[in-house]
């Protein structure tokens, strides 16, 4: 469940850090996926997780990137110490029966909620240059949430346990 954000006490830094590491865990969660889809042999879905964790990779550098831009000179005001669970499953690596459509599923429901985090600092944000960046993720996890159900209608009906 992820970590309840009070987006009223938040600045537009700290936003921008919180999604940089958002972005990164996501990332890592995919990369987990790609791991024990690969170990089972699905190397068809293996690859598929592992272009969602090049996206996700992609869109951490650019929010840093953007943050740095915006607020060089400022110490950053958030680490990254928890566990964010905002756009990836708990961070459980024993996955070992894994299928396909379970990981499908699971990141899907990740998806849903990181487009639903940048619906919500959207709201609270008044920073032009961080509101320019969170509206396009959240264009972006809207194509991600595209690209899984895509995915996910092309599993046969008996493997989608």
């Amino acid at each position: 469940m992820p970590i309840p954000i009070d987006f009223t006490k938040l600045g537009p830094q700290d936003i921008l850090e919180i999604a940089a590491f958002i972005e990164h865990e996501a990332k890592e969660r995919y990369e987990t996926f790609a791991a024990h889809l690969e170990a089972a042999g699905d190397r068809g879905a293996a690859a598929f997780f592992l272009t969602m964790a090049k996206l996700e990779g992609a869109h951490g550098s650019r929010i840093s990137a953007r943050r740095v831009a915006r607020f060089a000179d400022l110490p950053v005001h958030i680490r990254d110490v928890v566990e964010w669970d905002v756009e990836g499953p708990p961070l459980d690596r024993d996955r070992a029966g894994l299928t396909a459509a379970q990981a499908l599923e699971i990141a899907l429901a990740s998806e849903v909620r990181a487009r639903d985090f940048y619906t919500e600092a959207l709201e609270h944000l008044v920073d032009p240059a961080a509101t320019a960046v969170l509206a396009e993720l959240r264009g972006d996890e809207v194509e991600h949430i595209r690209m899984l159900e895509q995915r996910r209608a092309a599993v046969p009906r008996g493997a989608r346990r």
